[in-house]
């Protein structure tokens, strides 16, 4: 599949995600989840297991994590020195060009030192 969302989202802010033991990089934007969490959750059915209501959304360009779906949920992705946990992901297409992925994310209470 042909990929734009490099070009896109390549003046947004840096990112890590830790999947399977690797370390990937990408770029995109994380934003809060607004209004009423649980009607959102449930109608994206997600598997939750702990929830604390940190709901975020990260949309942007990660390639590795639309390669990586199926185990997807419990990775973590690292922005801006703050730890998020990866509750579900996908590819956002349109026909054949991907053109972003986006994940369903929880803040943990996590931080880690700021990458210079």
């Amino acid at each position: 599949m042909r990929r734009i969302a490099g070009k896109l989202f390549k003046s947004q802010p840096a990112i890590k995600l830790i999947i399977d033991g690797g370390e990937y990089a990408g770029r995109g934007i994380i934003s809060k989840v607004r209004g009423r969490k649980t009607d959102f959750l449930e109608t994206k059915r997600l598997p939750l297991g702990e929830f604390r209501r940190n709901l975020c959304i990260f949309i942007g360009d990660c390639k590795a994590l639309s390669e990586n779906i199926a185990s997807a949920a419990g990775a973590e992705i690292i922005s801006g020195g703050e730890v998020f946990r990866v509750l579900s992901a996908e590819a956002i297409t349109a026909g054949e060009i991907v053109i972003c992925e986006r994940a369903v994310l929880e803040k943990t209470s996590e931080e880690v030192a700021h990458d210079k």
